[in-house]
């Protein structure tokens, strides 16, 4: 499903009413119609149910809902009115409400503070998708009450957010006043600030209802991101005929001493997710423990000469590096061999963080290749003890380079903090791809996936149970594993992304809380 701004879809409604001839009172009666389903769908006729409304369309929209649960019978319902002053489409909303005998009160009155706080149900249309910043005067006093209650415990209500949760808006950071939801009835489409990493727990459960749009409009409509389905794993059947040669070739590099589990992670995901044949280059204190954790695995012992690019790029289908893997000189000098290869590489960890230092001390050198231009830029890195240690990125365009940083990773690629400016995160993500010509993988509670040629895709995670040691590693296994059987980059990190999300789910459903190697045997079930 495609994610789009607030500014897109205010451009499909208008578009519904000036080119379709759509009445707004009409788009109003369904989208509150949608609005009251879900009311019923929460609570009992009996329910005390509060609809908070704002003098806009969205107020309309909860004053709709509360006119409908009027209708249906609901017996214990009130509207509290941000101001008394109403645009003209929600003053006619409001007036047919008290002609039905239901109770409307102003901020400010003694009883708003009351019902609220006594609300069963509260149906928040104080602000849309039109806001374009914080919420000011009475509205900012709601918002405020409403957000200090939950955290407090004194209200208890089940929060059903009209489009958007109140206070929330495009470009708000982590410090901007929402009313928490428990369910947020959208209309449309999706919006982009439901999607940000410290908006999506604001949000609830979203319902994506369309009120009467037309379908050609929302076909139309420009997306800014894509939502993955999370529970849909769109790998192909493999074919009788399948070997192991057949079915992809991976190299993974990781693993020291200090985390020898890493190695065996990422290389037994890789496999396990129908790679063919995968090698592990690792170190000597970790050969036993590997060759005995992962005996499908081919495991070789790594010296500190480097293996060179035209070898992997002759022997791998794809290349892995950077679990556990350690910083010192030699895997300075491989590193520069894997932005040399042919076929794809992911980059993990330990490589992340060699890779970030080549983009701030070289950017000339590293960029040339992640552009995959037929250049020709010699690159020098500082190595202790050994000074400085020379690479070639020459004339051939180089293979995919795929990248999967956890937010503290990202930070050092990019300079943009997930902590101090979390708005601007999915937007980094996507610029950092386009510039640098790679797939971005960022690796938080919302993963968000950009491709060389600007797309985005949002996953949701949502499982604080992949929050175990070794997670990422899998990960990078998987994405490895898929590109070594020749999807392209972007949909092997896509469909490694799920598969990974949707094995986690099932672990924790099945299970509960749990290690990263048993997301292993739950991942090769949905490569079947």
């Amino acid at each position: 499903m495609k994610i789009v701004t607030p500014d897109t879809m205010s451009m499909v409604d208008k578009k519904a009413q000036e080119q379709y001839g759509i009445p707004g009172i009409l788009l109003m009666e369904q989208a509150g119609t949608a609005v009251f389903n879900a009311v019923q769908a929460y609570c009992s006729q009996s329910a005390n149910i509060v609809f908070l409304a704002g003098p806009g369309n969205n107020g309309g929209d909860a004053m709709t809902a509360a006119r409908a649960a009027a209708i249906a019978g609901y017996c214990s319902i009130s509207i509290v009115l941000i101001r008394e002053k109403l645009n003209d489409i929600a003053s006619m909303q409001v007036e047919i409400c008290r002609k039905l005998g239901i109770p409307v009160m102003v901020w400010g009155e003694p009883a708003a503070r009351k019902v609220l706080l006594s609300a069963d149900i509260m149906v928040d249309g104080i602000t849309g998708t039109g806001i374009s910043g914080a919420v000011r005067g009475p509205a900012k006093e709601v918002v405020e009450f409403c957000s200090t209650g939950r955290a407090d415990g004194l209200l208890k209500a089940f929060i059903i957010a009209v489009d958007i949760p109140s206070g929330m808006y495009a470009t708000g950071g982590a410090e901007t006043l929402v009313i928490p939801a428990d369910l947020t009835v959208t209309m449309g489409l999706p919006k982009t600030p439901f999607y940000l990493p410290h908006n999506r727990q604001l949000c609830g459960q979203i319902e994506v209802v369309n009120p009467g749009f037309p379908p050609d409009l929302l076909l139309e409509a420009k997306e800014a991101a894509f939502l993955l389905p999370p529970d849909v794993v769109s790998l192909s059947p493999m074919l009788k005929s399948d070997f192991k040669n057949s079915r992809g070739t991976a190299a993974v590099f990781a693993g020291s001493a200090k985390t020898p589990g890493a190695a065996v992670l990422a290389a037994s995901a890789a496999l396990h997710i129908r790679a063919g044949l995968v090698t592990l280059y690792t170190e000597e204190e970790v050969y036993p423990a590997a060759v005995a954790a992962n005996p499908s695995v081919i495991t070789r012992k790594r010296s500190e000469d480097v293996i060179s690019a035209a070898e992997l790029s002759a022997s791998y289908n794809a290349v892995l590096a950077g679990p556990g893997w350690g910083l010192n000189e030699s895997n300075r000098r491989q590193l520069l061999q894997f932005l040399e290869c042919s076929v794809p590489v992911v980059l993990d960890a330990d490589a992340l963080t060699l890779f970030s230092e080549l983009l701030k001390t070289h950017p000339s050198g590293a960029d040339a290749w992640s552009r995959g231009r037929e250049v020709e830029v010699e690159v020098e890195v500082e190595v202790e003890g050994e000074g400085e240690v020379e690479g070639e990125v020459e004339g051939e365009k180089k293979g995919a380079l795929i990248l999967t940083p956890h937010p503290g990773e990202f930070e050092r690629l990019s300079g943009i903090s997930t902590k101090k400016t979390p708005e601007k995160i999915p937007e980094a993500v996507r610029v950092f791809a386009e510039m640098h010509h790679c797939t971005v993988v960022y690796k938080a509670h919302m993963l968000y996936i950009a491709s060389p040629d600007g797309k985005l895709a949002v996953l949701e995670g949502l499982n604080p149970a992949m929050g175990t040691a070794g997670s990422g590693d899998v990960l990078a296994g998987c994405i490895a594993g898929l590109a070594a059987q020749g999807m392209d980059p972007y949909t092997a990190a896509c469909t490694g992304a799920v598969i990974h999300q949707k094995a986690g789910k099932e672990l924790y459903e099945k299970a509960g809380i749990f290690t990263a190697d048993q997301l292993i045997p739950e991942i090769a079930l949905l490569a079947r």
